[in-house]
């Protein structure tokens, strides 16, 4: 693996890992000297929307923290990296291209990505494997752990998990339903790649009708999964240790994030579950990076000491 060089030096450096269908994704990892306690212990890491697997919030801090102690971080990217991206899936003469990245992602194809990262660090040695997202990275990272019932993972860490679904209806108001019917024609005359209007892009510049109804169409379990004012069906499912973290100004949430995270807590079946709130941060954590890569260290050296599951 090559060493990362950005304005900080960060340690650590770039590998390559196979979907569990067959795309070929990058990755930065940190594996640093582990300490006994956490040698068969990883932190694998997925990004929010737009994002990429080495320049998603709080990386730097979190990688580098989690290194003091021993305990290696893995940045993945996956099919819903950057804008627009395009892909190779297959090898050799077998191989072939998808046009992906926010604008045109499969929201479900982010359990292959998650789990070909998740047997590639298996491989490596790695037996309990903790997953950490950023905002719509935490909906990848749950919809993971319900679809494969926490079988592959030891925990879960979720930061900044907003409601895209509640977002999207506050930011279209009034005429969000007819927007949603005009995505369903859309999709339907053209399919799933077919473009929306720039207007509706919000914040990836275009998009297509089916990755549109993905976070505005409730029958779609990205909308499901932290629509706080729902069931939170599939969250409620999840068992393995849960940590939950919200800045009190996170500018995407329009529920007061305190009631976010009793909402979390309410429907659980965790035995584990940490809910916490970090003073003045907003969405991205800047400037409470440190605060919260502390946090997410702390946590994991209670849940996860040696021999601890």
């Amino acid at each position: 693996m090559a060493t990362i060089m950005t304005t900080e030096m960060m340690e650590g450096g770039i590998t390559q890992f196979y979907s569990a269908d067959g795309v070929k994704l990058n990755a930065f990892m940190n594996r640093p000297r582990s300490v006994r306690a956490y040698k068969d212990l990883a932190v694998l890491h997925v990004h929010g929307l737009t994002g990429n697997f080495f320049g998603s919030t709080g990386i730097m801090e979190i990688s580098k923290r989690l290194a003091s102690s021993g305990i290696t971080f893995m940045s993945i990217e996956t099919r819903g990296s950057y804008i627009v991206e395009v892909f190779n899936k297959g090898r050799g003469k077998h191989s072939s291209e998808q046009a992906r990245g926010s604008a045109f992602e499969r929201f479900e194809e982010s359990v292959y990505d998650i789990d070909g990262a998740v047997s590639f660090l298996r491989r490596a040695g790695f037996r309990r494997i903790v997953l950490s997202g950023h905002s719509s990275g935490c909906q990848k990272i749950a919809y993971y752990a319900y679809k494969k019932k926490c079988r592959r993972i030891s925990g879960i860490i979720l930061m900044s998990p907003v409601d895209d679904y509640n977002y999207d209806s506050s930011y279209f108001g009034k005429n969000h339903s007819e927007i949603v019917r005009m995505a369903k024609r859309i999709k339907a005359r053209g399919g799933y790649d077919a473009l929306m209007p720039k207007k509706f892009a919000n914040d990836t510049q275009f998009i297509s009708a089916g990755r549109f109804l993905s976070t505005n169409d409730l029958s779609n379990p990205e909308a499901r999964i932290f629509n706080y004012n729902g069931r939170l069906e599939e969250f409620s499912r999840i068992t393995c240790p849960v940590l939950a973290i919200f800045g009190t100004r996170d500018h995407y949430e329009k529920m007061d994030v305190r009631k976010c995270l009793k909402r979390l807590s309410d429907v659980s079946s965790s035995a584990r579950i940490s809910t916490m709130t970090i003073k003045g941060a907003n969405h991205n954590f800047k400037g409470r990076r440190d605060a919260l890569a502390s946090l997410i260290d702390a946590w994991i050296k209670k849940n996860f000491a040696e021999g601890r599951r």
